[in-house]
Protein backbone atom coordinates (compact mmCIF):
# COMPACT_ATOMS: atom_id res chain seq x y z
CA UNK A 1 0.00 0.00 0.00
CA UNK A 2 1.27 3.44 -0.59
CA UNK A 3 0.92 6.88 0.94
CA UNK A 4 -2.26 8.67 0.84
CA UNK A 5 -2.73 11.07 -1.43
CA UNK A 6 -4.92 13.00 1.05
CA UNK A 7 -3.82 13.54 4.55
CA UNK A 8 -6.14 12.06 6.87
CA UNK A 9 -8.90 14.27 8.28
CA UNK A 10 -9.60 14.15 12.37
CA UNK A 11 -6.92 11.47 12.58
CA UNK A 12 -3.84 12.03 15.11
CA UNK A 13 -0.92 10.74 14.76
CA UNK A 14 -0.28 10.49 17.79
CA UNK A 15 -3.05 8.59 18.95
CA UNK A 16 -2.16 6.41 16.90
CA UNK A 17 0.76 6.11 18.77
CA UNK A 18 -0.85 5.28 21.74
CA UNK A 19 -3.06 3.06 20.78
CA UNK A 20 0.16 0.20 19.63
CA UNK A 21 1.77 1.45 22.68
CA UNK A 22 -1.64 0.92 25.12
CA UNK A 23 -1.90 -2.58 23.19
CA UNK A 24 1.66 -4.09 23.72
CA UNK A 25 0.86 -2.74 27.30
CA UNK A 26 -2.11 -5.08 27.82
CA UNK A 27 -0.46 -8.05 26.25
CA UNK A 28 2.00 -7.36 28.56
CA UNK A 29 -0.27 -7.07 31.74
CA UNK A 30 -1.67 -10.96 30.48
CA UNK A 31 1.85 -12.47 30.56
CA UNK A 32 3.59 -10.45 33.95
CA UNK A 33 3.06 -10.69 37.02
CA UNK A 34 3.92 -8.86 40.41
CA UNK A 35 4.74 -5.34 40.17
CA UNK A 36 5.31 -5.21 36.19
CA UNK A 37 1.64 -6.61 35.69
CA UNK A 38 0.81 -3.49 37.71
CA UNK A 39 2.74 -1.19 35.97
CA UNK A 40 1.87 -2.41 32.80
CA UNK A 41 -1.66 -2.09 33.42
CA UNK A 42 -0.95 1.69 34.42
CA UNK A 43 0.48 2.35 31.19
CA UNK A 44 -2.81 0.45 29.65
CA UNK A 45 -5.05 3.00 31.06
CA UNK A 46 -3.24 5.76 30.84
CA UNK A 47 -2.08 5.91 26.80
CA UNK A 48 -5.76 4.56 26.57
CA UNK A 49 -7.39 7.48 28.33
CA UNK A 50 -4.23 9.92 25.99
CA UNK A 51 -5.26 8.14 22.78
CA UNK A 52 -9.00 8.89 22.82
CA UNK A 53 -8.33 12.29 24.26
CA UNK A 54 -5.93 13.35 21.13
CA UNK A 55 -8.35 11.63 18.92
CA UNK A 56 -11.33 13.48 20.11
CA UNK A 57 -9.01 16.74 20.00
CA UNK A 58 -8.27 16.36 16.37
CA UNK A 59 -11.48 15.54 15.41
CA UNK A 60 -13.24 18.59 17.22
CA UNK A 61 -10.45 20.75 15.90
CA UNK A 62 -11.37 18.90 12.30
CA UNK A 63 -14.79 20.18 12.62
CA UNK A 64 -14.09 23.75 14.01
CA UNK A 65 -11.93 24.41 11.06
CA UNK A 66 -14.62 25.26 8.45
CA UNK A 67 -16.57 27.21 11.01
CA UNK A 68 -13.65 29.49 11.41
CA UNK A 69 -12.61 30.04 7.76
CA UNK A 70 -16.23 31.05 6.81
CA UNK A 71 -16.70 34.84 7.71
CA UNK A 72 -19.43 36.26 9.92
CA UNK A 73 -22.07 38.63 8.83
CA UNK A 74 -23.04 41.55 10.16
CA UNK A 75 -25.93 41.67 12.26
CA UNK A 76 -28.58 43.64 10.69
CA UNK A 77 -30.25 46.67 12.62
CA UNK A 78 -32.58 48.78 11.57
CA UNK A 79 -31.86 51.61 8.89
CA UNK A 80 -31.57 54.82 10.84
CA UNK A 81 -34.62 56.85 10.98
CA UNK A 82 -36.96 53.46 11.57
CA UNK A 83 -38.97 52.72 14.42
Amino acid sequence: MGARRRPARGQSVTAARCAVISSLALLGCLVAQGSLRALLAFVWVTTMIAGIGLEWLARRRVREAPAAATPKRAPRGRPPGAA
